[in-house]
């Protein structure tokens, strides 16, 4: 190996670990704000570390859940977003890439009427800060708790018409897709305190389940009406009773 060549990989690991050591990690970043003049302590900080490590996990694990489900009971659907998936790989095995998202616009769609229907935070707690009066004008003095029902909102046929319980991907075609109020769909919330993560959240629900599809089949009892039979509890954030029963069947190749 050449002097010149070593010299470059050298300063090439120099970069990447001067690079790393400017990155500082959430929890690192917390540490040191605690140290000035905002004080946590060991309980605020770990309160803090669970809730980041619950809303980026379990949230999306909870969507990834709930989609397959539904397209083991609707095998029409799941066949079209297999199809669309042939028309974007092909026959290749090469891995998803960012810019192949885009073209998955069914998938897409599918994801987002499974947060409509199934919104891991079924709803929000906010605390009014001032006096604030409601378009009904009934007046919400400053100090008050409110909750908002997500869950609520996204099945409001006032909103979403009189198949608002029908799980219907085609509801986000552009031409149909229109927001009558703009939190009328906030599966992440919505304004300056909404999720800080929902982009990232979203493509990572779009890539695991482009991962799983492209090789396996959802099997499942298919539903007879448009509307999912599935039972619904709350434990910090929405699940299925039974869990996320899915079996997973092994696609064979189309012979060219």
């Amino acid at each position: 190996m050449s002097i010149c060549k070593i010299k470059n990989e050298t300063q090439s690991k120099k970069h990447l670990h001067d690079f790393c050591d400017k990155r500082k990690s959430i929890v690192e970043l917390m540490i040191n704000i605690s140290s000035g003049k905002k004080q946590f302590t060991d309980l605020e900080l770990r309160e803090e570390f669970l809730v980041i490590a619950a809303a980026g996990s379990d949230t999306t694990a909870g969507t990834i859940g709930f989609t397959l489900m539904l397209l083991g009971k609707y095998p029409d659907v799941q066949q079209k977003v297999h199809e669309e998936m042939e028309e974007v790989f092909g026959d290749s095995k090469r891995p998803l890439e960012k810019e192949d998202l885009p073209n998955l616009k069914y998938l897409e769609r599918v994801v987002k009427e499974s947060l409509r229907l199934f919104p891991p935070a079924p709803f929000i707690l906010r605390k009014v800060e001032t006096d604030f009066t409601c378009p009904s004008g009934l007046i919400i003095p400053s100090g008050s708790g409110i909750m908002v029902s997500i869950f609520g909102v996204h099945r409001d046929p006032k909103y979403w018409g009189p198949d608002v319980e029908h799980f219907d991907p085609d509801r986000f075609l552009p031409e149909r897709f229109n927001l009558q109020h703009a939190c009328s769909y906030m599966p992440f919330s919505n304004g300056p305190r909404n999720c800080i993560g929902y982009r990232y959240g979203f493509v990572s629900v779009m890539t695991a389940l482009t991962f799983i599809l492209r090789d396996f089949k959802v099997v499942g009892e298919p539903e007879k009406r448009p509307v999912p039979n599935i039972r619904l509890k709350l434990e910090v954030t929405m699940k299925a009773v039974e869990g996320y029963n899915v079996q997973l069947e092994k696609r064979i190749p189309t012979q060219g």
